[in-house]
């Protein structure tokens, strides 16, 4: 299973070489060249987004799940009295 950390940051290269396929197809006015930059561009930018999205998500579980021991310890304790 790969990171979310290694997903962001192939999602950055991603991201940078289609900036710089789009500067360059534009530069040289070769439209297509300057599409599929765009869209490696745009497709990195969600690949990064999708890859802070699962760490956000994934920090949420462990405070809940967290929260979830730390009732049932309490429940332990209580009951125990």
């Amino acid at each position: 299973m790969t990171s979310n950390t290694t997903k962001r940051v192939a999602g950055a290269a991603k991201e940078l070489g289609g900036k710089i396929q789009k500067n360059v197809g534009k530069a040289l006015g070769d439209h297509e060249m300057e599409a599929k930059g765009a869209v490696k561009e745009v497709v990195g930018g969600a690949e990064q987004t999708a890859a802070k999205t699962a760490e956000a998500a994934k920090g949420v579980g462990e405070q809940v799940s967290g929260k979830a021991k730390e009732l049932v310890g309490k429940a332990r304790e209580a009951f125990n009295r």
